[in-house]
């Protein structure tokens, strides 16, 4: 083979060349704008999802915030109520201290003997309990009626 056709075939073959090259790139130019398109979708996604993130992030601390606070106010709750609970145990002592000085006291006016003692605390004890009633009665009456009359 004479020079030229050397030549002629390595043009021919490089043109084959350049020829599926350009083909290759003809494909990728036309995958270009759908790649272009997906990675504005891909964009749009974690634009979304960190919107959704920060959003979530802030409920979430909100939530931890609230029960913090929720905490406190139960931890403030269970120490009145035992507060409260010992202030009605010295009452109810203090009650039963002056119950039984009055029963004492007044059980020497009826002859001292236990039936009498135990017929005046339980007067007493009906006495106080219709007084509260009837009061309470008065009270409900008056918020119905909007007078402001009080038992005597």
């Amino acid at each position: 083979m004479s020079e030229i056709e050397l030549q002629n075939k390595t043009l021919e073959e490089q043109n084959a060349q350049m020829f599926k090259e350009l083909r290759a790139g003809e494909e990728n130019a036309k995958q270009v704008p759908g790649l272009k398109r997906t990675i504005e979708q891909y964009k749009k996604q974690i634009a979304r999802l960190e919107t959704e993130y920060a959003e979530a992030n802030r409920v979430s601390r909100e939530l931890e915030t609230e029960k913090l606070m929720l905490l406190s106010k139960s931890d403030g709750a269970e120490n009145q109520k035992t507060k409260d609970q010992e202030r009605i145990r010295n009452l109810e002592e203090k009650i039963r201290e002056l119950e039984s000085g009055m029963i004492s006291e007044n059980a020497e006016e009826y002859g001292g003997d236990l039936g009498s003692e135990i017929t005046f605390a339980t007067k007493t004890k009906s006495d106080l309990f219709v007084f509260l009633l009837s009061y309470w009665m008065h009270l409900a009456a008056d918020t119905v009626t909007g007078s402001s009359r009080l038992p005597v």
